[in-house]
């Protein structure tokens, strides 16, 4: 008899045979995980309570700080920029009207964006606190959800920060960011939908996109994922879940047809919306969609990529490079190659994050970082995100011309659609400490700019 001793993962087991060993227990794994990835100073930690709390709330206080630097580099006073005359005006106009208004300049319904500034300033008397402050917010919100979806993904804390870091302050995402425009209710409800979806809290994912939707229509093509998971729920002959996923599905229809019903038409909406359909030609939209599709796969390979590199030692992943993945990689090389050589021949960009040899060379390298991480990684792709990822291309490409901020979408979902191995994400799940909420993290940050402001 051969005794295999397994002290190392708190516990020893026999053998009688070569290669009959018992594979390891969920706990044994969990200690190994532990020794394998706890640096050499975890003892010290352990030894201070409170710094192994605030470890945990890493995650929050980060964001604040990511709020803290917006309000620092957003002028003390209310300055227009681009397009935010449109939304300001529809905050004092929602106020004149005593409902939810629209101005005239504005395509998107920013329904519920006038509609909570507005509150905030018939609250407070403030309108720097009900502009701003709302910005701030979302802000918090952007990072620290964005947090929380990297370190489900299996993805070490201090990675999924620096990575958090890299993905706001994107030059697209962080002009949006300091815009005052209805993309500061969306792209953080856009995060909290997916946070939600994966969990099945579907109460919050409606929520998150009933806001959404009140104010960018674009916000339509989320309700495939409520669709998506009805229709698995019914090929697994399981009709409860899915009556209720079609509840919701059928109250988001309901919902778009109030806000169609009850939001005033602006002109642009006549204008623009009403006639778009006869300015569309199949050249434009194949190179829109082609365009999207590009950001997509870049976006998959920027994940795939950061998750291999961040994935520790617990479980063999197989090599780190594939003849298969590698023609992946070339593909996709292929696919972005046009728009990294002449971005701005097929993109219309308002920041620029994207202008001269460094901004090229930008575009550039985040390309070669996504095709390098299509080669080295084992993406396993969640189908529902790409879908939905791919609609939101389709409905952004039926316009003449796009601008960088209609692929966001696009690059978040698709970048959030790739995960670890099952066996690494449910480990890391077991083991990561419950997270703070993030409610105290927003109500910090408007008091301090009610103070301040």
């Amino acid at each position: 008899m051969r005794r295999r001793n397994a002290s190392h993962l708190g516990t020893s087991f026999a053998c009688t045979e070569p290669g009959a060993c018992p594979r390891p227990s969920l706990r044994e794994l969990m200690l190994q995980y532990r020794m394998s990835v706890s640096p050499s100073y975890r003892p010290f930690f352990n030894s201070f309570p409170f710094l192994r709390s605030l470890s945990v709330w890493s995650p929050a206080l980060l964001a604040l700080g990511y709020g803290f630097l917006v309000y620092l580099i957003v002028p003390k006073w209310v300055i227009v920029m681009n397009d935010d005359f449109g939304y300001l005006r529809s905050i004092i106009e929602t106020v004149q009207h005593g409902r939810p208004w629209t101005d005239d300049w504005l395509e998107p319904w920013a329904f519920s964006l006038s509609a909570i500034s507005a509150l905030l300033f018939q609250s407070t008397g403030n309108f720097y606190f009900a502009t701003v402050g709302l910005q701030i917010v979302s802000a918090v919100l952007l990072f620290y959800f964005t947090v929380r979806l990297l370190t489900d993904r299996a993805i070490h804390s201090l990675a999924a920060l620096l990575m958090t870091f890299l993905i706001v302050t994107f030059p697209s995402v962080f002009w949006k960011t300091l815009e005052f425009t209805a993309l500061i209710v969306y792209l953080p409800c856009l995060l909290i939908a997916l946070w939600a979806c994966e969990r099945k809290k579907w109460i919050v994912f409606f929520l998150a996109w009933a806001l959404a939707f009140s104010s960018r229509q674009s916000a339509a093509v989320w309700l495939l994922f409520p669709a998506y998971a009805a229709f698995g729920h019914f090929v697994a002959r399981r009709s409860r879940d899915m009556t209720r996923l079609v509840t919701f599905c059928c109250l988001g229809v309901v919902w778009a047809a109030i806000i169609a019903f009850y939001a005033n038409k602006t002109h642009a909406q006549e204008v623009i919306t009403a006639q778009l359909w006869r300015h569309m030609d199949a050249i434009s939209i194949a190179r829109n969609n082609a365009l999207g599709l590009a950001v997509i796969l870049t976006a998959m390979g920027l994940a795939a990529g950061a998750q291999r590199l961040s994935s520790g030692h617990l479980i063999e992943l197989g090599p780190m490079f594939h003849w298969r993945r590698a023609l992946i990689g070339i593909a996709v090389l292929l696919c972005a190659l046009p728009f990294a050589l002449s971005a701005e021949s097929f993109l219309n960009v308002e920041q620029s994050g994207f202008d001269g040899s460094l901004g090229r060379w930008y575009v550039r390298g985040m390309i070669a970082a996504g095709v390098a991480g299509w080669m080295i990684g084992q993406p396993k792709i969640l189908s529902s995100h790409l879908l939905i990822a791919l609609a939101s291309v389709f409905l952004g490409s039926v316009r003449r011309d796009v601008f960088d901020y209609y692929f966001i979408d696009a690059a978040l979902l698709g970048f959030f659609s790739v995960t670890p191995h099952s066996s690494v994400r449910n480990l890391q799940a077991s083991l990561a400490p419950k997270a703070p909420r993030a409610w105290p993290a927003s109500a910090t940050v408007l008091i301090f700019v009610a103070v301040t402001g």
